[in-house]
């Protein structure tokens, strides 16, 4: 060895990782170590470094360079070689493992496992051998385990960038297979030698912690039946049973992942028995606990409560038919371990718990011929919990615990909303579903709560009523805080009736119609109007957010009530076959619906500040449901409903726009839903379409006039635009509301939507010509551009929901000036120009081109005689293909325009096959319509080969197109067609066959690998004669370097194109 070379190194090393040091020299001295590692000598320089160097950071060189050597070199290495530097590695690793840095033993260890991993058995017969030996003695133990580790995960790990081949692959998995007995032994025997010292000693050891892993890292991969035996299980147990060791979680994440893959030893039923014993000793040792060493078992109790989930949810039927087994036992501490929980999350957790047996009981059912052996036993603990747990969301009894959870904050913290009535929580955190952490602890448990209230079922629920005279004798109590003069008392009473209404608005609908239960049904509604009355009144929403939730609360409240004034409504239509209330009248419904929507209302404006929206929107929410689904017969002679009809519009425009969509949807559902139970020749049709159209066609009538009017001055047209977007804006979301509804439906609100779409395209027309003309004006570029949008959301949807409403005439007149527009030279680059406004309006073109084209309804675009189709055709393939190559826009909007613009593609290959190919009858050859047809069938084409070629393309945008090829040979055979078998489809086996080897698209591996067998499948002989041997030709390889397996069935074929992509990798 160099001695003078090796004292170079160790200086420049040390420079190297002196934080100290410059980029630019550590940039020098990596050029020099790189100069260093591509000696001649160079394994000579490691082997001598890892005999006589006790430099850590020249060592840790060596063992790096040693790593690349075997990884890029080693079948270069001859067998004495070879040989002489496994036995150095091994007896340096003897020598000096336990007083090696991390970072160099992690690293010499892989050295070796990457050896092992090349060599044995066939250059390395002893390597497992070894490993398993050194596993067994005291002082070499942690380092066996250790190699034994890493070759577990390495040895079935298929790395990307792996140069191993697929059939070494394959052998390595079935070689370890072959050895786990011995392996899941030895690790056994470790296990059960340091249960012995944890039980003595609560400590730290490193051979449990690598046997552990060693075993998790198995399990994840082998079979269970080479790997778990029952000895095995109950030291696992045993570990879990020690509660407080630092490896109980460890062992119980080995169970879990055990029950996961659903073992099944020969003897199930005892298994299962043994196991639910363990869970209940466990439970009792938990509840046994103090509390404050309760508070340490965090990761324990997550880990715990997920293994009862698997437990139950796979074996509670098994568990109730065992003869020595008691559910009530286990219902009873599992009771008592849910509310020793500290922790929000380990709370939650329990409830996931709870939940295995409500679904058993929802799903099992519980009347005559049922299959659930006890039902009282589930249904007496779960009303038991129940009734516990509702104390636990009530400040008022546990206000202490709610403080931690309220107090939660977010790294990631933002405001709810940017509208500035919008109340926010600060200083809290939101969820991905934009709940702080007490919202969404909160709702879970109501949610949770009621669940258990309606079982077994909302007719036969015994827990129903005695929770809501609970709900209710709360509700009066707090109710009664709410005028305090103390801040706080009246803030936790807020919340307090906020959660008691969400409780109340959820179960009363589920409740019978009696004596027993209807006078506190009103007395609640009296309370929640009350609420909504004095916070309308005195604008208690600007007192801070919980009055805003309070009021959401009583609003909800008020729409869930639907449900139970329904069967109000049955009863007073049905008094005399009923018996349920006496006391139930007409005047009743009409008095109380009328209370309910006048204060729902009077939630939607104010003269002084105006409400969060989140209030108008339940309030209109609540609206909506008195006039759709309670129906009443004098709905729209109400005192409240009679004036919001006569103001609709001005009360429209004091409200933000998006709420004033969904008032005037919620005042058409109030005249179109109870006309759906009406025979459809029925007169009340005819009497009600006049008031219909009076009341809403208010914003069709503007965009009338507006078409009318404007002229082409630029003050004209930003007038227009920006008047005509709250129109464009309510009409879509009227013409919305109808989809999925009957025809008659549709016809009927069809004179208010359709009159408006041709001046609306007049409108749009104008604008975009202004922002053409107009393209230095800012102002007007941006008005135009906005209305631009809002017009095209609002034809997108009349074509999507109201296509057979629309004139065959109009429906042509709209395409054709969608076509004009469009064809202008430079539109669409300059529509781009203006950034992302003017991209939305491209995106929203190419989708109303998208909805037009495969409407059903759309046969006029077939007509030769029609400009129309060329129109689309050139938009289609050349003006965007064009746009989208020339970059016009930001990279990350190129993206999104390219997604949207394969999908405009794929629906007109898909939807009109036959502006391309003739139709043909049996032995017919296949033609297309004309050699333009031609022409744009290999523009398309030309479109997703590129496609597949692109490296930028994201993930969800190359899988869509690849599902469309599968699609376009499913439906219309692609394939087959002559002009693509002979002229495109080898570039297309190519193309994707260069993604997998490129690594590129690894992620899609399966995807592309199927859409390559269907390729292949239309003749296999060209796939092997003619494909595969210019694929390996491209990369100077032959068959004799790499094979593939000439098999045709799916499943053989996905395999052999993966293992034979894998080799030409390694081999190239």
């Amino acid at each position: 060895m160099d001695e003078q070379l090796v004292k170079e190194l160790e200086q420049a090393l040390i420079q190297f990782f002196n934080p100290d040091t410059d980029n630019e020299t550590k940039a020098a001295i990596e050029a020099g170590l790189l100069k260093i590692r591509q000696r001649a000598d160079i394994l000579v320089l490691c082997n001598g470094i890892l005999e006589r160097s006790t430099n850590q950071y020249v060592l840790w060189f060596a063992c790096s360079t040693l790593e690349s050597i075997v990884r890029e070199n080693w079948s270069m290495i001859g067998d004495l070689e070879a040989k002489r530097l496994r036995e150095l590695i091994m007896n340096f690793l003897q020598a000096r493992f336990s007083q090696l840095p991390m970072f160099v033993s992690s690293k010499i260890t892989k050295v070796l496992v990457d050896i092992g991993k090349a060599d044995w058995p066939h250059r390395y017969p002893n390597f497992m051998a070894e490993v398993k030996a050194l596993c067994t003695e005291q002082n070499s133990s942690v380092l066996g385990l250790n190699l034994l580790l890493v070759a577990s995960e390495e040895f079935v790990a298929d790395r990307p960038g792996s140069k191993i081949l697929s059939k070494r692959k394959e052998e390595m998995k079935n070689l370890l297979k072959l050895e786990l007995p011995g392996i899941t032994s030895l690790l056994l025997s470790v296990l059960t030698t340091e249960l012995n010292l944890q039980r003595q000693k609560l400590i730290r050891s490193t051979r449990c912690k690598l046997a552990f892993d060693t075993l998790i890292q198995i399990i994840s991969w082998a079979p269970l039946k080479d790997c778990v035996s029952p000895e095995l299980m109950h030291v696992l147990f045993e570990y879990v049973l020690l509660l407080e060791s630092p490896y109980t979680v460890k062992a119980l994440s080995c169970v879990n992942e055990i029950m996961e893959k659903n073992y099944v030893p020969n003897d199930l039923q005892g298994f299962i028995a043994h196991t639910a014993a363990k869970a209940l000793e466990i439970l009792d040792n938990v509840c046994a606990l103090e509390r404050s060493k309760l508070e340490l078992l965090e990761d324990f109790i997550l880990q715990f409560n997920h293994f009862l989930v698997i437990l139950l949810r796979r074996h509670l039927r098994r568990l109730e038919n065992h003869q020595s087994f008691r559910i009530s036992s286990l219902l009873e501490v599992l009771y008592k371990y849910t509310f020793l929980q500290v922790e929000a999350e380990g709370m939650l957790a329990c409830i996931e718990v709870w939940d295995v047996f409500i679904r058993y009981v929802e799903e099992n059912g519980t009347g005559p011929g049922n299959q659930i052996v006890s039902p009282s036993v589930y249904l007496n603990g779960l009303s038991k919990l129940m009734i516990e747990l509702l104390p636990r969301i009530l400040w008022c009894k546990n206000a202490e615990s709610l403080d931690l959870i309220d107090d939660e904050i977010s790294e990631g913290l933002t405001d709810r909303s940017k509208d500035q009535n919008e109340p926010t929580s600060v200083g809290r955190s939101n969820t991905a579903d934009g709940e702080t952490p007490y919202q969404h602890f909160i709702l879970t448990m109501v949610d949770f709560i009621v669940r258990i209230a309606v079982l077994p079922n909302p007719t036969a629920a015994p827990a129903l009523q005695p929770l809501l005279e609970t709900v209710t004798r709360s509700l009066n109590e707090q109710m009664s805080l709410l005028n305090n003069p103390e801040r706080n008392i009246v803030v936790y009473a807020a919340k307090d009736c906020s959660t008691l209404f969400m409780i109340a608005g959820r179960v009363i609908p589920s409740l019978q119609l009696s004596p027993n239960t209807f006078e506190g049904v009103k007395q609640v509604i009296s309370w929640s109007l009350d609420i909504v009355s004095r916070s309308n009144k005195n604008r208690l929403y600007t007192q801070g957010s919980h009055f805003v939730e309070l009021q959401k609360s009583c609003l909800r409240f008020l729409r869930y009530l639907s449900g139970w004034f329904v069967s109000v409504k049955y009863h007073v239509s049905h008094q005399s076959q009923t018996n349920a209330v006496d006391c139930i009248s007409k005047e009743f419904l009409s008095s109380s619906v009328s209370e309910i929507v006048s204060n729902c209302l009077d939630s939607l404006t104010s003269p002084i500040s105006p409400p969060p929206k989140l209030l108008m929107l339940a309030a209109i929410e609540a609206f909506e449901s008195y006039g759709s689904v309670v129906q009443p017969e004098n709905f729209h002679d109400l005192p409240p409903v009679r004036n919001l009809c006569a103001n609709l519009h001005s009360v429209g425009a004091a409200v933000p726009m998006d709420v004033k969509c969904c008032l005037l949807v919620a005042v058409s559902k109030s005249i179109i839903e109870p006309l759906k139970n009406l025979p459809m020749d029925s007169s009340t049709w005819q009497r009600a379409q006049p008031v219909y159209v009076a009341l809403l066609a208010k914003d069709s009538s503007e965009l009338i006039s507006m078409s009318q009017e404007i002229d082409k001055s630029p003050g004209s047209i930003t007038l227009s635009g920006g008047r005509s977007r709250s129109n464009f804006v309510a009409l879509t979301a009227l013409t919305k509301s109808v989809s999925g509804t009957s025809k008659r439906l549709k016809q009927f609100v069809s004179p208010v939507v359709v009159p408006a779409v041709e001046p609306s395209m007049n409108l749009f027309v104008a604008f975009i010509q202004a922002t053409q003309s107009e393209a230095g004006n800012q102002r007007v570029a941006s008005t135009c551009l906005g209305s631009a949008r809002d017009c095209l959301d609002f034809l997108i949807q009349v074509f999507e929901v109201m296509v057979k409403e629309i004139d065959r005439d109009l429906a042509v007149t709209i395409m054709e000036k969608l076509v004009a527009v469009t064809s202008v030279p430079n539109s669409v680059a300059t529509l781009l120009g203006f950034g992302k406004g003017g991209m939305m309006v491209v995106l929203k073109l190419m989708k109303l081109f998208g909805t037009i084209v495969t409407s059903p309804s759309a046969s006029f675009l077939v007509s030769e005689s029609s400009n129309v189709k060329i129109g689309v055709l050139q938009m289609s393939f050349d003006t965007l293909t064009q746009a989208i190559s020339a970059g016009a826009t930001s990279a990350s909007q190129i993206l999104d325009l390219r997604d949207i613009h394969y999908k405009l593609v794929f629906q007109i290959l898909v939807s009109k096959w036959k502006w391309f190919l003739k139709p043909i009858s049996r032995n017919q050859v296949i033609e297309f319509q004309t050699d333009q047809a031609k022409q744009y069938f290999v523009k398309a084409m030309e479109i997703f080969i590129t496609s597949f070629q692109d490296a930028t393309l994201p993930p969800a945008t190359y899988r869509y197109n690849l599902s469309v090829f599968n699609d376009l040979q499913k439906t219309h055979n692609l394939y087959t067609i002559p002009l693509f078998r002979t002229e495109m489809l080898n570039a297309f086996v190519l193309t994707l066959m260069d993604a997998m080897t490129d690594g590129s698209r690894q992620i899609l591996q399966d995807e592309i690998v199927f859409t390559v067998y269907n390729l292949a499948s239309v003749d296999f002989e060209n796939f092997f004669v003619q494909i595969i041997p210019a694929f390996l030709a491209k990369r100077q390889l032959s068959a004799q370097h790499v094979v593939f397996d000439p098999v045709t069935d799916a499943p053989a074929f996905s395999n052999s194109l993966k293992g034979f992509i894998n080799d030409v990798k390694v081999v190239n």
